[in-house]
């Protein structure tokens, strides 16, 4: 099956004749380089199921479940994942045969452990047409995945409040913190200022990288 999108706007339609073809089954994965638009894809398909929290890649959390009205859906991300014993220690098992949505990205290394009707490899997300040229959203994702998983963070585990301390003043840092700091505090659920506090890390490394940064706010 190969699911066409030729616009950003058919990727909502796209979601639901993939979705029309699940024939029952529950477990999916997602494969594909950074920036091939496997969580927007996934994000599409939540809001299909009726998902109304925000769906975000789960990073550092491995698995993020979301609540819609027939059921849980739980959505993985294994691109960190070092060891198959790793996933083990999580109970996916438990997640891929409990009868729930699972929706997995990068999914190579736990491929042991999928059910047999997992769908996977036969099925292909492909962009098209203004999709595949719409280089702002492909190269936002793309630039944040890859600055996310490339960069060393040496302030991955500084605390949140001491990073805040530092906004201010008129340098690049400064000013930058400034800009997020705002977009924190407008942040309504706890999912948001976690993607928030990730992007902070994301543009700090990359500053210390020598690499430009620039705030999205609407990504």
């Amino acid at each position: 099956m190969t699911i066409t999108i030729p616009t950003l706007e058919a990727i909502d339609e796209a979601a639901r004749q993939f979705l029309d073809a699940m024939d029952g089954r529950t477990v999916f994965a997602f494969e594909g380089g950074m920036g091939a638009g496997k969580t927007t894809f996934i994000r599409a398909l939540c809001r299909q199921l009726g998902v109304t929290d925000t769906v975000t890649s789960p990073t550092f959390a491995i698995v993020n479940e979301y609540s819609a009205p027939a059921e849980s859906i739980y959505h993985f991300d294994f691109y960190r994942l070092k060891d198959i014993q790793d996933a083990v220690a999580i109970g996916l098992e438990d997640y891929l045969y409990g009868g729930s949505i699972c929706l997995i990205e990068w999914p190579g290394l736990v491929d042991p452990l999928l059910p047999d009707d997992t769908v996977r490899d036969t099925y292909r997300i492909t962009l098209t047409g203004e999709t595949a040229a719409a280089p702002d959203l492909r190269k936002l994702h793309q630039n944040l995945d890859e600055m996310f998983f490339s960069l060393q963070l040496r302030d991955k585990t500084r605390p949140m409040p001491q990073i805040w301390e530092s906004a201010g003043g008129d340098t690049l840092r400064g000013l930058f913190l400034q800009k997020l700091r705002t977009l924190y505090d407008a942040a309504v659920t706890e999912a948001e200022k976690s993607r928030i506090e990730q992007a902070v890390r994301w543009g700090l490394a990359a500053m210390e990288n020598g690499e430009e940064v620039t705030v999205h706010e609407n990504p």
